[in-house]
């Protein structure tokens, strides 16, 4: 009876076939192509535009190509190949194609011979050599067209009866598909506005409708009578996952063409009607959309348990295959131990203790455990390669926020993190190209600057209305079906996709306790900032395609608009598309507002024409502490145990030097003017500073070191980790005072401000920048701060050498030229020639065991180097915290050029004070304070210095920059923090016009 069932069912199904409109299409037959290359190349995004050229080239530009053939580009997403790589893609030939098959086989056979004219810019030329060809049916070898199998009626059939019982089928795409929108939904689109961009204009019905006209198009273009429309199941509740990928290609004449393109899933209506499923399991092999024959519009249908019918091959060069190379991972190892953590933090792992935990997979005894950075880099390499890589659990580390709450990270070992920087690098040469010009977070030569520009840009063209808005939670919600959805899209079924989604839900370990995860990016994790950007950047071209102009630094956004109803309509459709992806904005961080009044992002005050890096702005003490985000990890250890675990050592502070070092361990009162009242900076020693009797009162160890009326200051400067009591604070801010804040090296950390502006006024910043802006003020300005530099030079080689007379006197010729300067450019040229001939001269005063050959910066070579950067690096917090005492604005300066948050009139005041940090240098040295055995060097060659050794020198820059010298003009010495305040006086005068010039501080 069984028999006699499966035979009715034959004949129906071959009976049915009359009235399938599309069997002329068929049979249908393929070959498995894969090449070597002899030669390095390197693609694009998307392979089908070069591997289109390279056969149609190779075919003579037959005619007739586009109703003939059709191909899939199984490498796409690969951008780079070396000599003796594979390479390997799919031809899929209609009806007609015999001929073209047949050349196709002669022609492959014969390379690299059968390329005549070799295009040297094209990734595929006669760089490549045939290694097999397959049956893209039977996966068996071939050696002639002929031997093909036909993909017939009959297979069809069977596959259409398959999927016909099949609940919830699902559609996946494996390249870009540009469909044009329903007919009512495009009227007056024109370009790229055509065609359906997400899952809300692509409905299965209109993918049906689509499908049917792709063949239908190609019927007429072979000359058969263009059917009707087959009826399908009308549209039902479909759950649906698209995306828009931007791209396009570059064609021989130098003309750019548009081919983004839908990629994504989308679940499909389970449907009995083997008609219906004939049609899309046709268009699998076939494509649809503009573009099919190119290589776009390809699928694959699957099953709710992932199984497909389609015959594909897999790409012969695995992702993980570069990942592994050893010059990817050298470049990996040398970033991550370049940003390794301080010893100090939480976050901190000795990455040798590692090595000995890395399984070696080799077959031989091994009795040495010293394995080198080459071996364990190699079997990273060797796992990456063959997909067997198994990520170890993630380390949980809290990160004190700016507003008061935590940050729950969740780090890789170091090893994995080498590991993950290797893939990273590969995905981010494969996306970048892709990404939306909009987006600013992490991407190479991409910075919050940038972001700054782009905001004041379209302040520039007419925008006056911002939405802001950040996305709530964003990094511990995403959705990992939706990652893995994206990731599929592009890298088919390499097995770097399963790495990822095992890297992205590692379990958190944290005070013995072990957290799963089942969504979201982890926070320390170097694929997480990169696959951030990937899920958002379908966002991006929402609001692009919307027509709003968007500026996004990874979870955080504004959309510049013309007035206030185009604000209001940003903010829906922002809220819009991130409801598509599951998502949605933090209200208590999203608002419409103007220019004119004023906003903050990433750190920079836009008020009208203006941006002022102000940094983040301070919490309010009143208000509670914000809860951990709720969907972290720590969220949820939370739940478990409602305390923290451990009383101490919960939190691991952003910003923690290697070595706190003791620097300028005095109490000092300023020797400001009396009318402005007097600058107390409190260093040293922790000390207490409390208040009595309308007093500032200091203490340390018990004892009372000064006890000064309020009314006699004019701000306080506590470097280090004093303690100043509340109603001191009170008192300081109900006399006006500020209290100023940095750590023990001189680096700025805040202020508690009564809200009153200084004696500057509230107009010293937008006249210090109109003054700076000046290029006449700029010059002047810049020449006194060099001729004090080079002055201070050519002083330090008169003291420390009688037979440098032919450098004092290039020295003096330098300076006599100075006057006569009218460009920065050739003054910053100046500087430079007279800071080789000082370094030069330099050489000669150090042991030659230090190595120092000149000046070397980024890294420092040699242990001078260092020292010298060091040295730098403190004199440069200590200058910024003055002028930001002073109220000065830090990051707008007259000579360095500004870059990030950098502040840039820190550099240019502290020019005059760099011979401070070389004389220490010089005589730390001499007087072996500090040997070349203080020092050593990584694998990178970097030079380290040793905590001792850094303690020490520390101790002797404190010394050397509280030790009182005498200022050109002035008869009593000073330190350099009463030095630091004069100049900047001498600055503020010559901005506010009550001195004709502004004089950099000189010795005497």
């Amino acid at each position: 009876m069984n028999q006699t069932t499966n035979t009715t069912v034959q004949g129906d199904l071959h009976a049915s076939l009359q009235f399938f409109p599309f069997a002329h299409l068929l049979p249908l037959v393929g070959v498995v192509v894969t090449l070597r290359f002899t030669a390095p190349a390197r693609f694009g995004m998307f392979h089908q535009p070069a591997l289109t050229a390279f056969l149609r080239w190779l075919l003579g530009r037959p005619e007739n190509w586009e109703n003939l053939v059709t191909l899939d580009a199984l490498e796409s997403c690969r951008p780079r190949y070396q000599a003796g790589d594979h390479y390997r893609f799919t031809v899929v030939g209609l009806p007609g194609s015999e001929a073209l098959m047949v050349r196709l086989f002669q022609q492959l056979v014969a390379l690299p011979q059968s390329v005549v004219v070799a295009d040297a810019a094209a990734p595929l030329r006669d760089n490549v050599v045939l290694m097999s060809l397959e049956d893209f049916l039977t996966q068996m070898p071939v050696e002639r067209a002929e031997q093909l199998q036909r993909y017939d009626q009959n297979a069809l059939d069977q596959e259409a009866e398959l999927w016909s019982h099949t609940l919830r089928p699902r559609l996946r795409w494996l390249s870009p598909v540009r469909l044009l929108r329903a007919k009512e939904t495009r009227e007056g689109a024109k370009g790229e506005g055509r065609y359906c961009h997400d899952g809300a204009d692509l409905t299965p019905c209109l993918l049906a409708d689509r499908l049917h006209d792709a063949l239908a198009d190609l019927s007429r273009r072979r000359g058969q009578e263009a059917p009707v429309r087959i009826p399908h199941p009308a549209d039902a509740t479909t759950a649906r996952d698209l995306f828009w990928i931007n791209f396009h290609y570059t064609d021989a004449d130098g003309q750019h063409h548009p081919m983004g393109g839908i990629m994504g899933r989308m679940d499909l209506p389970a449907s009995e009607d083997v008609v219906f499923w004939r049609l899309y399991i046709l268009g699998q092999y076939l494509g649809i959309g503009q573009r099919r024959t190119f290589g776009w519009g390809r699928y694959w249908l699957e099953s709710p348990e992932g199984e497909i019918t389609l015959f594909r091959s897999k790409a012969a060069a695995p992702l993980g295959n570069w990942a592994g190379r050893s010059d990817n991972l050298d470049t990996a190892y040398a970033a991550i131990r370049a940003n390794q953590p301080s010893r100090t933090t939480a976050s901190w792992v000795d990455p040798d203790e590692e090595w000995a935990q890395w399984p070696d997979d080799s077959d031989e005894p091994n009795d040495d455990s010293s394995d080198t950075t080459h071996d364990v880099l190699a079997r990273i390499g060797h796992h990456l390669a063959v997909g067997d890589y198994e990520p170890p659990a993630l380390q949980g580390v809290l990160i004190e926020k700016g507003d008061g709450g935590v940050r729950p990270l969740a780090i890789p070992p170091f090893l994995d993190r080498v590991a993950q920087r290797a893939v990273a690098q590969v995905m981010g040469e494969v996306l970048e190209p892709v990404m939306y010009e909009g987006s600013f977070g992490y991407r190479p030569g991409r910075s919050r600057v940038n972001a700054k520009d782009a905001i004041l840009r379209a302040y520039q063209n007419g925008y006056r209305w911002v939405y802001e808005a950040d996305i709530d939670d964003f990094f511990d919600s995403v959705d990992h079906t939706r990652l893995h959805t994206r990731l599929v899209a592009l890298l088919g079924a390499d097995p770097l996709v399963s790495l990822i989604l095992q890297w992205m839900a590692a379990p958190v370990r944290y005070q013995d306790q072990l957290i799963s995860r089942s969504a979201g990016l982890p926070q320390g994790s170097p694929l997480s900032p990169l696959l951030a950007n990937l899920l958002l950047d379908d966002f991006d071209h929402d609001l692009a395609h919307a027509g709003f102009r968007l500026v996004r630094y990874a979870d955080d956004l504004v959309v510049l608009c013309r007035d206030r109803p185009e604000a209001e309509a940003a903010q829906t459709a922002v809220q819009g598309s991130l409801a598509s992806t599951g998502l949605a904005i933090d209200p208590a961080k999203s608002r419409i507002t103007t220019f004119e009044h004023g906003f903050r992002y990433l750190g920079f005050l836009f008020v009208n024409s203006l941006a002022l890096d102000v940094g983040k702005p301070e919490r309010d003490p009143a208000l509670p502490l914000p809860p951990p985000p709720p969907n972290s990890w720590y969220a949820r250890l939370l739940q478990r145990h409602p305390r923290p675990l451990t009383a101490d050592g919960l939190i691991a502070k952003k910003s923690v030097s290697t070595t706190p070092a003791p620097l300028l361990p005095v109490v000092n009162l300023g020797t400001t003017p009396p009318e402005e009242g007097t600058t107390l900076y409190v260093t040293g020693a922790p000390a207490f500073v409390t208040t009595r009797n309308q007093r500032l009162v200091l203490e340390r160890d018990g004892k009372e070191l000064l006890a000064e009326p309020w009314h006699h200051l004019a701000a306080l400067v506590l470097i280090g980790p004093h303690h100043i009591t509340t109603p001191a604070l009170r008192a300081a801010m109900q006399q006006g005072i500020p209290v100023h804040f940095a750590n023990a090296a001189g680096k700025y950390q805040g202020v508690t401000w009564h809200g009153q502006p200084g004696s500057g006024g509230v107009d010293l910043w937008p006249r210090q920048q109109a003054h700076f802006a000046d290029p006449i003020n700029a010059l002047a300005a810049a020449r006194s701060v060099v001729e004090a530099r080079l002055r201070h030079q050519r002083e330090i080689l008169r003291q420390r050498g009688s037979d440098l007379a032919t450098l004092l006197y290039d020295f003096d010729h330098l300076i006599a030229k100075l006057p006569n300067i009218d460009d920065l450019t050739v003054l910053n040229g100046m500087e430079g020639q007279g800071a080789r001939i000082y370094f030069s001269a330099l050489e000669n005063m150090v042991s030659k065991e230090f190595g120092f050959e000149n000046r070397n910066r980024r890294p420092p070579r040699d242990p001078i180097n260092l020292l010298l950067s060091l040295g730098y690096t403190f004199l440069h917090a200590h200058v910024d915290t003055s002028l930001r005492v002073a109220g000065l604005l830090p990051w707008t300066g007259f000579y360095h050029q500004p870059h990030g948050r950098h502040t840039t009139l820190a550099s240019d005041l502290m020019e005059p004070f760099r011979h401070l940090v070389e004389r220490c240098v010089l005589a730390a040295v001499s007087r072996k304070q500090i040997k070349v055995t203080d020092f050593s060097r990584d694998a990178t060659d970097h030079c380290h210095i040793s905590n001792a050794a850094f303690k020490t020198y520390a101790t002797l820059l404190a010394e050397r920059f509280s030790t009182p010298v005498t200022a050109l003009g002035e008869e009593k010495p000073a330190p350099l923090t009463d030095h630091l305040q004069s100049q900047n006086r001498a600055l503020i005068a010559w901005i506010n016009g009550t001195a004709p010039t502004f004089h950099a501080w000189r010795m005497r």
